[in-house]
């Protein structure tokens, strides 16, 4: 297990931890590639082929009837059916793939999730977002119940100095980048690790013009 090097390398990683996290019985599961500056529907596209095998029986379901939309004229013809969170869920569905779905829609979300009697894939959820307006104390409360019965089937997530990857089972690992701009294990947990876990682990340097760099190495390197 390694951090990836390529954007292609990612998605792969990321298919076969959920493949692998499905095959273990576990149905509700989030993929997390947080990788500004690439283009949110051909990311998801390339990480549903791994599940063509679904065919009409599989769904990708998109917040708002505009991403459905643009799902499907940029995409084309498709084994899976592209529908909204209006869209009622199937007896014999066999998977789910849930993108990008908001803080504002978790009810939504979690009634999807816990109606479903087949896997169901969080993929980028933005369910965390502290900022949203309209979200009061009950209504963090029910996101955070609801998030903490999610198993991480995959993450990556760039830092300053480093990332972040977890690779289903596989414990949460820190990646600290050295000068020379390789990429070094630098600490491995049994859950998400937070900011100052992973600041401690990476010792990023007084000025931010390393992380700049060495952020701008990552980036592009996975777009390519």
């Amino acid at each position: 297990m390694s951090l990836p090097q390529t954007l292609p390398e990612a998605i792969a990683q990321a298919q076969n931890a959920t493949q692998e996290a499905i095959a273990q019985g576990e149905t509700r599961l989030l993929v997390e590639l947080w990788l500004p500056d690439v283009k949110p529907m051909p990311l998801v596209r390339e990480f549903l082929q791994a599940f063509v095998g679904w065919g009409t029986a599989g769904r990708v379901v998109f917040s708002d009837a505009g991403g459905a939309a643009l799902a499907r004229r940029d995409w084309g013809a498709v084994p899976w059916r592209v529908e909204t969170l209006r869209e009622p869920h199937q007896p014999g569905d066999q998977g789910v793939v849930l993108v990008a779905p908001d803080p504002a829609e978790v009810t939504q979300v979690r009634a999807l999730v816990e109606t479903a009697v087949c896997p169901v894939v969080l993929l980028n959820p933005r369910l965390e977002d502290a900022g949203t307006v309209g979200i009061g104390y009950a209504g963090r409360r029910l996101r955070q119940e609801f998030l903490q019965t999610l198993v991480t089937a995959y993450h990556l997530r760039p830092v300053e100095g480093g990332a972040v990857l977890r690779i289903y089972p596989h414990p949460w690992q820190v990646w600290r980048e050295e000068p020379e701009g390789a990429y070094v294990l630098a600490g491995e947990f049994p859950q998400n690790p937070d900011g100052e876990t992973v600041m401690a682990r990476l010792n990023p340097q007084p000025t931010g013009e390393n992380f700049w760099r060495g952020l701008g190495r990552l980036l592009r390197a996975l777009r390519a």
